[in-house]
């Protein structure tokens, strides 16, 4: 559910980079049968735009890799999963987040509160020329 928010906040801040383009056009071009509307396709679409750093594409990536676990293993999966606990703790935290990192929070709360946190940043982030840096 809350990378659910997260692939809406690209979606967000794709419309609002666009935003000179006509609504219509942009509602058509983020449609379900239209390249861009994979969570994976927003994620390059917002970096071709220059919302965000490549950090936080990479980020953005691996956020991704792990709904698709939880939504595809064959098996049971959780965040105590080798794989899945083994990509949480690759993701860099965002650096306002840092100094709340690992201070006797699980793996899952870490990676909902950065899964939360780039929700934030990139719905409040406003077309400029710099990038959404982690």
């Amino acid at each position: 559910m809350a990378v659910n928010v997260l692939e809406y906040a690209l979606r967000l801040a794709i419309s609002r980079r666009l935003s000179p383009v006509p609504r219509e056009a942009v509602d058509a071009l983020l449609e379900e049968y239209m390249p861009p509307y994979s969570f994976d396709a927003k994620i390059q679409m917002g970096y071709a735009l220059n919302i965000f750093s490549k950090d936080t594409k990479k980020t953005l990536s691996t956020i991704k890799h792990i709904r698709n676990t939880f939504a595809h293993a064959p098996a049971r999966v959780s965040f105590s999963t080798p794989a899945v606990c083994d990509a949480c703790l690759s993701i860099k935290p965002h650096r306002d987040l840092a100094k709340l990192a690992g201070k006797g929070r699980t793996v899952r709360a870490q990676f909902l509160r950065t899964v939360q946190w780039l929700s934030i940043l990139i719905i409040r982030k406003r077309p400029v020329n710099r990038a959404l840096r982690m």
